[in-house]
């Protein structure tokens, strides 16, 4: 019986066979890189704009220019941008065929006349592989769509959590200003009547009353301007600037909102637009399609192969070989049981965010109403405690106030004035908490309103 070519090649060929074959399984690899590890920060530089005068002035960042930037440079967005190149990688994965298996074995005989080598060359395939081939592809897109949509919704809380901050450092530099005016009125009245005390016009508790409000209203300046840093600090943070870069808020903004009408519409549908939800939605298919994968675990697990072989005495040899995985020990009905339970986890979960969404959208209603009633009455208040505060002023010099009484007019017009400021500032949070939770993610702001004017 004549041997085959294969066997016929000589003995110094085969390492040359076994290049030519490991050579041709490189083709397709990639090779190794080490990952180097940033050392330094890599922050983003705040450039002035064009239509800036004065290039040493502190940049004016406006609201529509916050939200662009953290959602261009934010490093945790950033991060999470590169998550869609692992779930393609994901589905490559799980779309690819489970590669088939080679073996090829060589025994030569060490003594006999008229021996030749013993060969066995088989290939075999998962075929059980295959036929979950399709669960699994699905779970991979599942989960490419459900990162798409977490990237979606985590820009929307980010750019959210930007703008509260933001408009506390609107409504912090009106209240700081408020303050400033208020203090430096003091200390000139303060230096008048320390004059006047030093020449016997006036009496101690005038200078006393007059001490004392200043010492207050610094105070209140100093908290404000802490907390001003801190924000500020949080918000370069945000978009991804230096700790030491310098701007300066435009001033107050209003925030869009459909109607009533339409924010139960949008409601209505939540779970059909809002981002995490879609995600979570997502994060249901994903489970629903690994439930099923699991459940094709249950059965015996199928390997198929053929194989040639000859011995020794060049006896040539063909068969086929069928394997199986006993799935007996529990391990394939223990993954139904976890993958059946994380989709019942997740359904719930979906449930109770439609539930919390509602609350809080019910909340943010009631809260954004009596916000502007109580605005309303403010702006209402004040005219009448300006004109108040200045017959006091003019009562005071002509001998007919007490500057404790006087103090206090003054007192409470500052304090009414900043209740103004921090009820625009509530309304405004509101707003931007009533975008959220109904997931709009289009443009936020909105050319300035009557309601969010410049602070009295």
């Amino acid at each position: 019986m004549r041997a085959s070519g294969l066997h016929r090649i000589k003995p110094p060929q085969w390492g040359r066979v076994a290049l030519f074959t490991f050579s041709g399984l490189l083709v397709g690899c990639a090779s190794y890189q080490p990952q180097v590890l940033p050392e330094q920060p890599d922050f983003v530089s705040l450039t002035p704009t064009q239509h800036q005068e004065n290039p040493a002035q502190s940049y004016v960042l406006s609201f529509a220019q916050l939200q662009a930037r953290v959602l261009q440079d934010n490093p945790e967005l950033k991060a999470a941008k590169l998550g869609a190149e692992v779930a393609a990688a994901q589905i490559r994965k799980a779309s690819s065929l489970p590669d088939p298996t080679l073996n090829l074995t060589r025994d030569t005989p060490l003594n006999g006349v008229g021996l030749i080598s013993a060969m066995n060359q088989a290939i075999g395939l998962d075929l059980s592989a295959m036929m979950s081939r399709r669960e699994r592809l699905n779970a991979a897109k599942a989960a490419q769509i459900q990162q798409t949509l977490n990237y979606t919704w985590l820009s929307l809380t980010t750019q959210i959590k930007a703008s509260d901050l933001y408009v506390q450092q609107v409504a912090n530099a009106a209240q700081t200003q408020v303050l400033t005016r208020e203090l430096a009125e003091i200390n000139a009245r303060l230096r008048q009547s320390q004059a006047a005390l030093a020449k016997g016009y006036i009496t101690q508790d005038r200078v006393v009353a007059d001490v004392v409000r200043a010492a207050d209203l610094t105070r209140q300046v100093d908290q404000l301007q802490l907390q001003a840093t801190q924000n500020h600090q949080q918000l370069n943070a945000l978009m991804g600037l230096s700790p030491d870069t310098a701007w300066q808020t435009e001033g107050w903004f209003d925030v869009a909102l459909p109607d009533a009408a339409a924010q139960a519409d949008i409601l209505a549908q939540l779970a059909l637009h809002r981002a995490d939800l879609l995600a979570l939605r997502a994060g249901v298919l994903r489970a629903d399609a690994q439930y099923r994968a699991a459940l094709l675990q249950q059965f015996p697990g199928l390997t198929f192969g053929v194989s040639h072989a000859n011995d020794t005495s060049n006896v040539q040899t063909a068969g086929f070989g069928v394997g199986l995985t006993l799935p007996i020990f529990g391990s394939a009905q223990a993954g139904v049981a976890l993958a059946q339970a994380t989709r019942a986890q997740l359904n719930a979960e979906f449930q109770a965010r439609i539930n919390q969404a509602a609350s809080e959208v019910a909340t943010v209603q009631r809260t954004l109403v009596a916000y502007r009633a109580r605005l309303s009455q403010i702006e209402a208040r004040l005219p009448t405690l300006e004109q108040t505060a200045a017959n006091a002023q003019t009562a005071l010099d002509a001998g007919y106030f007490s500057a404790g009484s006087y103090l206090a007019v003054r007192a409470t017009l500052t304090a009414e004035q900043l209740n103004a400021i921090q009820t625009r500032q509530a309304i405004i949070q509101a707003q931007l908490a009533l975008r959220g939770v109904l997931g709009l993610v289009d443009q936020l702001a909105l050319p300035k309103s009557p309601i969010n004017s410049a602070p009295p």
